[in-house]
């Protein structure tokens, strides 16, 4: 999902659903930083949970930074354990 730039046609903000065993898990929702608070990041959670409920998901997962996180809660998402990815850097 995601909703065009009209100065470029770049996206302004996308999400990611997956469902895996019968949870849907939210990840790389990003809103470009000249498009934030226009309520972008809020429509994208509402379509890919609309998506998620249509396909009969119940459990949800999100995994999200901490600058998210106060959009989220707002949102009625809870915290329920910090997440750590880890990387192998590309020069490695």
């Amino acid at each position: 999902m995601y909703r065009q730039d009209l100065y470029g046609n770049k996206e302004a903000a996308i999400g990611t659903l997956i469902i895996v065993d019968g949870i849907a898990v939210y990840d790389r929702i990003v809103t470009q930083e000249r498009h934030r608070r226009k309520g972008l990041a809020r429509k994208i959670m509402a379509v890919l949970e609309d998506m998620a409920l249509s396909e009969g998901i119940q459990y949800n997962f999100l995994v999200a930074t901490e600058q998210g996180r106060s959009l989220y809660e707002l949102l009625g998402w809870k915290l329920y354990s910090i997440y750590t990815s880890v990387v192998i850097p590309s020069d490695y």
